[in-house]
């Protein structure tokens, strides 16, 4: 749990340390506000926890025509499946730890709109 809180500190740091130099740069998000960099971290981290819940396997580009099944069915696949079924066991692993990273600034935002 405490290496959890600190991978939730440390991300957090990180991400607004990126959004601020990134702003600081280009004047691109024109950040006025500390809420706004809360909110930066927020998308942020969820928007890349989304990329590892959402990393494709390779699987679903099988074509259909014949040889392709034939070729697959003449190949040992159970240590693809086993090294597949690994990396998805730590992408979803890491998905839950952006997750629960973007949490407390989640919190934040909501507490920031509604107390104001």
């Amino acid at each position: 749990m405490l290496k959890l809180a600190g991978f939730v500190l440390v991300s957090n740091l990180i991400v607004v340390a990126g959004i601020w130099g990134f702003d600081q740069v280009t004047g691109l998000f024109g950040i006025t506000h500390w809420i706004d960099y809360v909110f930066g971290a927020v998308t942020s981290l969820w928007g890349l926890s989304i990329l590892f819940l959402w990393l494709d396997d390779g699987d679903s580009h099988a074509d259909a025509d014949k040889a392709s099944v034939a070729a697959s069915s003449l190949v040992d696949n159970t240590i693809a499946a086993e090294f597949n079924a690994v990396r998805r066991f730590y992408d979803s692993r890491m998905f839950l730890k952006l997750f629960f990273a973007g949490l407390p600034a989640f919190g934040i935002c909501v507490s920031y709109a509604v107390l104001s």
